[in-house]
């Protein structure tokens, strides 16, 4: 993901207007790039959450609905 889009979906988050897909995908990034850990804590803490709905994997890989039904890791 480009640097200008990160921040652009950062503010969009910070605002609380971005999309559930986008948000999935921008706190996935910035886990699977370690950016998340230069972050202040809350962005930390809310991908926690996204892990713990079972929207994130540790490792920051997308849980799919798809993969969910099938039993198939992604």
């Amino acid at each position: 993901m480009e640097k200008e889009k990160v921040v652009e979906l950062l503010i969009k988050f910070d605002e609380g207007d971005i999309s559930e897909g986008d948000c999935i995908s921008l706190f996935s990034h910035l886990v699977t790039t370690g950016i998340i850990n230069s972050l202040e804590g809350r962005y930390g803490r809310f991908a926690k959450k996204l892990m713990e709905s079972n929207h994130l994997r540790p490792c920051g890989c997308i849980e799919t609905i798809k993969a969910k039904l099938k039993g198939e890791v992604v």
